[in-house]
């Protein structure tokens, strides 16, 4: 965050094992849900809107990677729309 001089935040989704990995994407992310990652990306996303809710002209810049990308996905389906317009989204698959 130093060389462009803005906050960089990381967010993941820890492995359970290849099993629980794998029931986790097709019983829960593909139907549409990321029950603990969403949480962190809302809280994240809603803190960005409330530091610059003077300057809504302010995006946040989203990016993700494999699985992230689900995440991403299911968090902006249940994002509040004024939310979700501030949001720059770019995967990298």
């Amino acid at each position: 965050s130093s060389l462009c001089n803005q906050p960089i935040d990381f967010i993941y989704n820890h492995s359970n094992g290849i099993l629980f990995d794998l029931l986790e994407v097709f019983f829960l992310n593909y139907p549409g849900k990321s029950p603990n990652i969403e949480n962190h990306l809302h809280k994240a996303w809603q803190e960005f809107a409330d530091q610059h809710k003077d300057n809504l002209n302010k995006k946040i810049l989203q990016i993700c990677h494999s699985q992230g990308a689900i995440h991403v996905y299911n968090a902006l389906a249940s994002a509040p729309q004024e939310l979700r317009e501030r949001i720059i989204v770019v995967t990298i698959n």
